[in-house]
């Protein structure tokens, strides 16, 4: 069982930013294993919170989630047949927003208490297997899938008409089932290559009254993974991705006085990831990552919206038999290229975005009888900076955010946890 909770951060300026939360969520995990090559496990979850959000009208009162899980694992079935995974899930969230519980009511563009409570309930699966093709080859392959109902329900006078007596009407049906190959070449011990695809279709139906009639599905082509691995002393990842997606679906985010636009547009998407971590001796060992994004909106000849600046990461780590103390540099560069109110459901782009770097360190002491203790300040130099893709930016039908949200400044955590 976890418990967190949160009051109002400052951040780098020392503004109070309308940001407090609280959540809770406990699991049950519990497993058979009839022999040494088969596992069996069933886990149930349930959590809860609210949270408070700076840049919307309405604050986030119920988080409610449900979640069942049943899976199986086969190891060692046969000489060619290495591992067989299986998984069925389900989920159900049943979500509140509203603009009194979590601050005080003052009439505005909405002239009453309102609240808006959507629930969805999602069912999955997944299968995956590994084969040994050789001694140096190694397949893996599988498929995955799930399928979506999102209901809705909405009061725009909470006082004479309470969200909770109101009957929810189904609004979408969404759908996505995929399959996927992995491929690994071992060189040596050192060397490996390891190339990858996957193929995915995606179903979702608007069961709303909707102005825009003309959107069609989305169809992205299989995109493609290579990664190489060296050194006993030195461990490079890279990898490169290419999308070229048909159909995108772009959201036009309306003000408070006119509608969101949606439409598809014709996306390439590319980008690479290098990841490096060098031990220099038994004590000391540095990381290094560059990561790099571009989206290019083909049909009206400029940027994809919401994509991330160009980043790089500095890390230091000093380990000596369970304590080790750590520092992470991280610089993300100027966003310029920007697409102003475009995006998706999960964000859109309010502006340029100012490039920024922070200094975070910590500490950590493993004790021999299960007890890990872990402390350390983030945003040590308690830098004033906003993210690109910023929580600020997520898309609410109705609600244009006109700003970005700041960062919290100079943060002091403890974490304490026991096993046994």
């Amino acid at each position: 069982m976890n418990l967190a909770r949160s009051d109002d951060y400052q951040d780098g300026n020392g503004n109070r930013v309308h940001s407090a939360y609280e959540h809770w969520n406990t699991s049950l995990q519990t497993g058979w294993t009839p022999s040494e090559q088969h596992r069996v496990n069933v886990s149930l979850g349930l959590s809860d919170g609210e949270a408070a959000y700076a840049d919307r009208g309405m604050d986030g009162s119920r988080f409610r989630r449900e979640s069942t899980a049943l899976g199986y694992r086969g190891t060692d079935l046969t000489d060619w047949l290495q591992q067989v995974e299986a998984q069925y899930f389900y989920n159900y969230v049943d979500h509140v927003m509203d603009n009194f519980s979590l601050r005080q009511f003052t009439p505005g563009m909405m002239m009453n208490p309102a609240a808006s409570n959507p629930d969805r309930r999602t069912h999955g699966g997944r299968i995956r297997s590994r084969l040994a093709l050789s001694d140096a080859v190694e397949l893996e392959l599988g498929i995955d899938g799930q399928s979506n109902t999102h209901r809705a329900r909405m009061s725009m006078n909470q006082s004479l008409m309470p969200v909770q007596e109101m009957a929810r009407r189904t609004d979408a049906q969404m759908s996505q089932w995929g399959s996927f190959g992995q491929l690994r070449y071992t060189l040596t011990e050192q060397y490996a290559v390891i190339g990858g695809v996957r193929a995915d279709r995606w179903q979702a139906k608007d069961l709303r009254t909707t102005m825009t009639a003309t959107i069609d599905r989305e169809q992205s082509q299989a995109s493609t993974r290579r990664q190489t691995l060296w050194g006993r002393e030195l461990q490079t990842s890279i990898s490169v991705f290419y999308a070229d997606i048909s159909d995108y679906i772009l959201l036009q985010a309306g003000t408070h006085d006119q509608p969101d636009l949606v439409r598809n547009v014709d996306v390439h998407h590319f980008g690479l990831e290098l990841d490096n971590q060098y031990d220099f001796n038994l004590h000391w060992q540095g990381q290094a990552s560059l990561a790099y994004s571009k989206g290019v909106n083909r049909s009206d000849d400029g940027p994809l919206a919401q994509q991330p600046p160009l980043e790089l990461k500095l890390g230091l780590n000093w380990r000596y038999q369970s304590l080790q103390v750590g520092g992470l540099l991280r610089t993300a560069a100027r966003q310029h290229r920007v697409a102003l109110n475009q995006g998706t459901i999960a964000g859109v782009d309010t502006g340029p975005t100012a490039g920024f770097t922070t200094v975070s360190i910590n500490a950590s002491w493993q004790q021999f009888n299960g007890m890990h203790w872990s402390f350390g300040i983030d945003n040590v130099f308690d830098k004033a900076y906003a993210e690109h893709l910023n929580r600020g930016g997520v898309m609410i039908s109705g609600y244009l955010p006109q700003t970005q949200i700041m960062e919290p400044g100079r943060t002091l955590w403890a974490n304490w946890t026991y096993q046994w």
